[in-house]
């Protein structure tokens, strides 16, 4: 028979293993280079939102609940919507 106190015990070990697992996973991705969503707002001056409901245009892979963007993933998509200046003929 389980009691409540084993029960609570047995949450607290996976909820354990699951932070453990996250932290991992995101020290990981610092080291490979990747982006969190906050670093990519600042790069490209948009709001968290605007990024949001575009990560799928951009690219991303989840840490946890957390975004991360590859920093050549972000530069393509900029580079996208990047209008080159016009050059205006003397007269």
């Amino acid at each position: 028979m389980e009691t409540a106190a084993y029960k609570r015990l047995v949450e607290m070990f996976v909820e354990s293993q699951s932070i453990i697992r996250n932290q991992a996973e995101s020290n990981l991705a610092n080291q490979i280079g990747l982006l969190d969503i906050s670093q990519v707002c600042e790069l490209t001056g948009y709001r968290e939102s605007f990024i949001r409901a575009r990560k799928a245009e951009i690219g991303y892979h989840t840490v946890g609940k957390d975004l991360k963007f590859k920093p050549a993933a972000v530069q393509a998509w900029i580079d996208t919507y990047y209008r080159s200046p016009v050059v205006r003929k003397s007269s």
